[in-house]
């Protein structure tokens, strides 16, 4: 479901829609539920700041999204104008939704759960994974010192890398704490790799065009 306003395009996944139509209909499922709202809350609340911080610094958003897996934000790119000061404008918008998780967790810190999750979030979005703020991070900092297919060739080896890890420390956290969260994580970055993938190629042809 998509909807075109001035600004953006507003589009609903149809499961998402469905369970929250579930969700209001039955107070049971609701309350199984109560925790995956909580979080989607805190998603929603970290690309509200992204969303925030560029509207101020004028970059121009394209899409807006509400999936099962979260809420994403995509920006309107000029790969072939990017400037350095574009690009550390990025880093800033880029750096906003983790350091709003870092806020409320200071915020709410008397509540263990709040602070917890906050916490969890802030630290792997800044992990250096495709399409994580902190890969984004990355990225443009690297490209201020390297040409961009030089720097695609870095931040794809550091993004494997690191999945891999994190893949492995989850691994080792559902097996001795019998819990998945690492691994739930892992899922919602696979997923949002795959929503990523037309842009990604896009880039590629951009970048197979310049060099």
């Amino acid at each position: 479901m998509k909807f075109k306003t001035p600004y953006f395009i507003l589009e609903f996944e149809i499961l998402f829609v469905l369970t929250i139509l579930v969700t209001i209909l039955s107070s049971s499922f609701r309350n199984y539920l109560s925790s995956y709202y909580i979080c989607y809350l805190f998603i929603l609340f970290h690309e509200l700041s992204h969303m925030f911080i560029a509207a101020i610094l004028g970059k121009e958003i394209s899409n807006f999204k509400f999936s099962l897996s979260g809420v994403n934000i995509s920006f309107k790119e000029d790969y072939l104008n990017k400037n350095n000061i574009s690009k550390l404008k990025d880093i800033l918008i880029y750096l906003a939704g983790p350091l709003s998780n870092l806020i409320l967790a200071l915020i709410f810190r008397k509540s263990e759960m709040i602070f917890n999750i906050n916490i969890f979030l802030a630290i792997l979005n800044l992990l250096p994974i495709y399409p994580l703020d902190g890969y984004n991070i990355l990225e443009n900092i690297i490209s201020l010192f390297f040409y961009i297919k030089k720097c695609n060739i870095i931040m794809g080896f550091l993004s494997n890398i690191s999945f891999t890890i994190l893949l492995i420390l989850g691994i080792i956290q559902l097996i001795t704490f019998n819990s998945p969260s690492i691994i739930i994580f892992l899922l919602y970055v696979y997923i949002l790799n795959n929503n990523c993938k037309k842009t990604r190629k896009i880039k590629q042809i951009i970048i197979r065009s310049i060099y």
